[in-house]
């Protein structure tokens, strides 16, 4: 049988060229014409400012905040954010990060806030100065100020209010629970040693030594800094019931005890007013407690058991590593490397083994519509889940200490295995806001760059499950609708890896107990579905999904837990076929690029729920993804593009779809790529931006935009939409990009077309020497199959000189795939 597989741009560098110049515009006065409501919109703004230095000026700890600057929705631009007069280091301000879009977080000074005020009342004019244009036409000159100042919907005071993500009856609750409470805090500042406060302004000062010494006068108070990554302003701290305290901020000391924990209400509504008023405060939150996803309610009644297989010395397995409870002995032919992090009397091994019975034996056990992908797997047990009971005897200090035995973990596993991939099958059961991005999900996005690695996350379990699918989509809809709290669990909303839904095994709706999106207001999530096994029992067929338990009894199950590992095993498979190192990106947009809607949401009324339902859908065999048919052809470019820097392609429409100068076929493309991340910016933390475009040049020389994000009808457009319409509707700001367009009515054929990929950043003057990594797969198809679309293109390239290979072999001859 003929082979048509991925093919890899080789040269891809090639393309990378200077941006050429656009000509500068004018600044923006949103409130040109609007004089008189300007002149209101002013006086609020510079009462606010007023607000702002009498509440820090009154502040007991120090003059210097921290602001919230709310910006109009059609200014959420770079271009248009006051940082050129009003918000600038001249008058005291830095800009620190933000929360939601269009939304700054600013430090200042009581001084600082009323200089501005001072400034913009001098200087941004009610009615702008007018002069004529080279036409003699009398034209608005408005200033800088007045422009800057039309951008602002509001400036009010970083509050208790912003900082605290608990209550009380949190605290009360989660002792009850769990038997201790621990606090994660997070600073603004990084703290400076009482040796080197003798430096400071006397504001600074205030600033520092007040909140230490704050610190001590609470007794029974244990703070130390957290293992998590990136930790110089993230702090632990639990409230005991001793006398004496202890502040550790510059090392990493640990509390191991859990016994001491206070149930003194006092102590924590004293505590948290402290904390929670002190400007160097940035956020306050319950540290989580890290579980796998729990065993259903059902009984799992194995009756008949499986003889494992054992692993062939003549085949070459994909490996996986399975983070998880721990594997039963059963499976001790597979594993190639564990981690002993738990001790065989704290071990529940049911929940890792049947993970581990899908990726070894799940074709064996359930269809190849279900586990599509051939048996056997390598495995490494990262055993790191004890029982729940003794899950605070294991990580005294929960989610903290976790993670830094995975920190300690993955390199040690790396230095011995060439695993790529890490199924993770456990979340963190609470409900969350789409807002919310987790300090799990940001330590496990520093892992995966920081190793070149996927983590592949189960999107969770509800907590109380929707009703079952349902034929009708209205009465689905209805359902979906009634619920908040069904978005994706912690760690699921990590915008550097991958998570997985569940999808049911007899129709292929969504199970009733898998969250859905929106992972976060960044991306869409979960990323993919597959099959999770049904969320109740049907008296013949179980929950239709198929493992063994720890004695080697066919037994089944249901969750996320188990539709994630199938993913994984489809990657791995993927990434063990490519010769060489594949990137991260390109293993990422072979499984986006490959996936497909299943035919139970192909109904109009899901159109618009699709990317918070199914994310990019469900991805296919990885024989598949790398292999495709004489009908169409897969393009792969893998380069990175530094700051002005784009990459422009080139090519000609094959002959075999143009009929009657018209263009036919259908054309999909997947961009994905790794931007910077600035955590402290909230929904802007992705700073870095790579949009695609595929174009023509028309006769007159304007060019004809094709193309529109996957679930839209609209095609995208280059220019005209405002910032906040690009963000909601085109993608951008998304490290995975997917767009489409079928040419059923043919669309005029003009030479060249061009595949266009930019850049841009929401920090000015970026220095980035390594550029932004980034892999684009473009896939041209006759969707009639009728034509020999891959011969074509390919032989019209090698005729162009590109230089292009089989993705197999392609790492033979470039470094980057």
């Amino acid at each position: 049988m003929a082979n048509f597989p991925v093919q890899v741009i080789l040269d891809s560098d090639r393309y990378i060229q200077e941006v050429l110049p656009h000509p500068g515009g004018s600044r923006k006065d949103f409130y040109s014409g609007k004089n008189e409501l300007f002149s209101s919109h002013k006086e609020k703004i510079t009462t606010q400012l007023d607000s702002v230095s009498v509440a820090f000026s009154e502040n007991q700890y120090s003059s210097i905040g921290y602001t919230k600057v709310r910006l109009i929705t059609n200014a959420w631009a770079k271009s248009h954010r006051p940082l050129g007069k009003i918000f600038t280091t001249n008058n005291g301000c830095t800009m620190v990060g933000g929360l939601r879009q269009g939304e700054m977080l600013v430090r200042l000074s009581a001084e600082s806030a009323s200089l501005i005020k001072n400034e913009i009342i001098e200087h941004a004019e009610d009615e702008p100065r007018r002069s004529p244009n080279k036409e003699g036409i009398l034209m608005d000159r408005p200033s800088e100020w007045r422009c800057e100042v039309g951008t602002i919907d509001s400036i009010i005071p970083y509050g208790a209010e912003d900082k605290l993500k608990i209550n009380l009856e949190d605290i009360h609750s989660w002792i009850e629970k769990y038997g201790t409470c621990q606090f994660l805090i997070e600073l603004f500042d990084k703290p400076i040693p009482q040796q080197n406060w003798d430096t400071l302004m006397e504001e600074e000062y205030k600033l520092h030594s007040s909140f230490i010494n704050g610190l001590k006068t609470h007794t029974g108070l244990c703070i130390y800094r957290s293992k998590i990554l990136s930790s110089d302003t993230k702090f632990i701290l639990l409230l005991t019931d001793k006398e004496d305290v202890t502040v550790s901020l510059f090392d990493s000391i640990q509390h191991n005890s859990t016994a001491e924990v206070t149930h003194d209400i006092g102590k924590y509504v004293s505590l948290l007013e402290f904390i929670s008023g002190h400007p160097i405060v940035k956020s306050i939150d319950i540290v989580p407690i890290v579980e796998s996803n729990p065993i259903p309610s059902f009984n799992i009644d194995g009756t008949e058991e499986l003889i494992i297989p054992q692993p062939s010395s003549e085949s070459d397995y994909p490996t996986i590593a399975v983070v998880d409870t721990g594997i039963s002995a059963i499976y001790a032919p597979w594993i190639i490397d564990d981690w002993d992090n738990i001790s065989v009397n704290m071990r529940d091994t049911t929940h890792g083994t049947f993970i581990t019975g899908l990726l070894v034996n799940g074709q064996l056990l359930n269809s190849s519509s279900v586990c599509q992908d051939p048996d056997g797997c390598k495995i490494i047990d990262l055993c790191m889940l004890p029982k729940k009971d003794k899950f605070s005897s294991v990580y005294p200090n929960s989610l903290d200490d976790f993670l830094g035995e995975l920190n300690v973990a993955i390199p040690t596993i790396l230095s011995r295995t060439d695993v790529r991939i890490f199924n993770l099958s456990m979340n963190i059961r609470c409900t969350r806001l789409s807002s919310d991005y987790g300090e799990f999900a940001k330590a496990l996005d520093e892992l995966a760059v920081k190793y070149n690695i996927v983590f592949v996350i189960s999107a969770g379990n509800l907590m109380t499950s929707r009703p079952e699918w349902s034929d009708n989509p209205i009465d689905n809809i209805t359902e979906w609708n009634k619920r908040d709290d069904d978005i994706v669990y912690m760690p699921a909303e990590s915008c550097r890896n991958i998570s997985v839904g569940a999808l049911n095994p007899t129709n292929n709706g969504l199970t009733s107990y898998s969250c859905r999106g929106k992972g976060s207001t960044l991306t869409v999530k979960p990323d993919f579905v597959h099959i999770g096994g049904l969320g109740y029992i049907d008296p013949e067929i179980g929950t239709g999904l198929y493992s063994v338990d720890n004695n080697s009894n066919i037994t089944y199950n249901c969750g996320t837990s188990f539709s994630a590992p199938l993913v994984a095993k489809t990657m791995a498979l993927v990434e063990k076929q490519i010769e060489g190192t594949v990137s991260r990106e390109t293993l990422i947009a072979l499984m986006v690029q490959n996936s497909h809607i299943p035919s139970a949401f192909n109904r109009p009324e899901y159109q618009t729920m699709l990317k918070d339902l199914i994310g990019y859908g469900m991805p296919t065999s990885a024989h598949k993804i790398l292999n495709g048919d004489q009908h169409s052809i897969n393009l792969v470019f893998a380069s990175r593009i530094k700051p002005k820097k784009e990459m422009v392609f080139e090519f000609m429409w094959p002959q075999c779809l143009i009929r009657n100068n018209k263009c036919y076929g259908d054309v999909k493309i997947t961009l994905v790529s790794t931007p910077a991340i600035d955590y402290n910016y909230g929904d802007e933390m992705i700073r870095g931006n790579l949009n695609v475009t595929l174009s023509q040049t028309k006769g007159d020389g304007t060019s004809q935009y094709y193309l529109k994000p996957l679930y839209k009808e609209e095609a995208v457009r280059e220019h005209g939409e405002y910032e906040w319409q690009l963000i909601n509707e085109n993608m951008k700001w998304q490290p995975i990009k997917v767009y489409h367009k079928e040419f059923k009515r043919g669309t005029t054929h003009y030479s060249p077309w061009k595949l266009r990929v930019s850049r841009e950043d929401r920090d000015f003057n970026v220095v980035d020497n390594e550029g932004i990594p980034f892999t684009i797969i473009m896939t041209i198809s006759d969707t009639s199959l009728e034509t020999n679309v891959y011969d074509e293109i390919r032989q019209t390239l090698v005729a162009q000189g590109v230089q292009i290979a089989d993705i197999q072999t392609a790492a033979r001859i470039t470094q980057r795939i």
